[in-house]
């Protein structure tokens, strides 16, 4: 069951990690004590679990919480540790990039109460932006229109991983 099955991790990125559980080792109430412990942990946004995949999303704040300390308290194969062990640590620059990037997102989310931040102002730059060159039929600097509008949905699609996931 899941209080004694190992978890692969089968997704990992800043600020979100997914655990994938063998099939048919879920016990109901050790996953319910591990969402619980998750959701309470400071810097962790949300923790929801997927039947369908068998998997666990956790969402965090990469600035609070490194994904380092969030492994080591989760259910996981030797591998993923011995992962950990072998990638360098971020070096001090750009731990103070990621910091202020997650910062300035807060402060703009605060600020609009809530109606904007930094991963939907971004994507919507770039998305204007490239209406803009699509209209003049112009160039900006050495980006096409399409390029830009490509990197506008990725950015959307990178920093709203809820998008990707099913509602259930």
């Amino acid at each position: 069951m899941i209080g004694t099955a190992r978890a692969q991790i089968a997704h990992s990125m800043p600020g979100r990690l997914r655990l994938r559980f063998p099939p048919r080792e879920v016990d109901p109430a050790a996953l319910a004590a591990l969402l619980a412990r998750l959701s309470g942990r400071p810097g962790v946004r949300s923790a929801r679990y997927n039947p369908a995949s068998g998997s666990v999303l956790v969402e965090y704040d990469p600035a609070a919480l490194p994904e380092a300390a969030l492994i080591r308290d989760l259910p996981v194969v030797e591998a993923a540790l011995e992962r950990e062990r072998l990638v360098p640590p971020s070096t001090p620059i750009a731990r103070s990039v990621a910091r202020g990037w997650w910062e300035t997102d807060a402060f703009l989310s605060r600020v609009s109460r809530g109606q904007m931040d930094l991963r939907m102002l971004l994507p919507l730059s770039l998305l204007l932006v490239a209406l803009r060159q699509l209209f003049l039929q112009g160039e900006l600097g050495a980006a096409p229109w399409h390029a830009l509008l490509w990197y506008s949905y990725n950015l959307y699609y990178q920093f709203h991983p809820e998008i990707r996931a099913p509602p259930f």
